[in-house]
């Protein structure tokens, strides 16, 4: 948990707004980061904070610019939550060249956006953290 807070910090994004793909989603007060075994869709580890910083910094990663999809599969996927309440997913694929994107299920519609290259490490650095 002190590592995800640390490195949150080193990414912190400068951002006024957030994207309308996940405005729905502003004034989430936690958040748990799941990731999955590709072959399996298992839950292999979770990874929370109910920090602030971070969870600003996890909307604007993944309210970036859309892109395509593509046929990648996910990594996991985070939640966010609002009182104790799920308030939304996003899936995330990061190990598969290629394929760095957020996928959102927005009215119904599978829209996927880009990923940069911080979102990446940090996800990185998450998976091989030791618990």
């Amino acid at each position: 948990m002190k590592a995800l807070l640390a490195i949150l910090a080193v990414f912190v994004v400068s951002s006024c707004g957030h994207s309308p793909l996940v405005s729905h989603l502003e004034g989430s007060d936690s958040v748990a980061i799941r990731f999955k075994q590709q072959s399996t869709g298992l839950v292999s580890k979770v990874v929370g904070t109910a920090r602030p910083y971070a969870i600003q910094d996890l909307l604007t990663y993944t309210g970036s610019k859309e892109t395509t999809k593509g046929n990648c599969g996910e990594d996991g996927d985070i939640i966010f939550f609002k009182k104790g309440i799920p308030a939304g997913h996003v899936f995330f694929n990061y190990t598969s060249d290629g394929c760095h994107h957020f996928m959102l299920n927005r009215n119904g519609k599978i829209i996927a956006t880009e990923m940069n290259n911080q979102a990446v490490d940090l996800f990185k650095a998450l998976a091989n953290e030791a618990p």
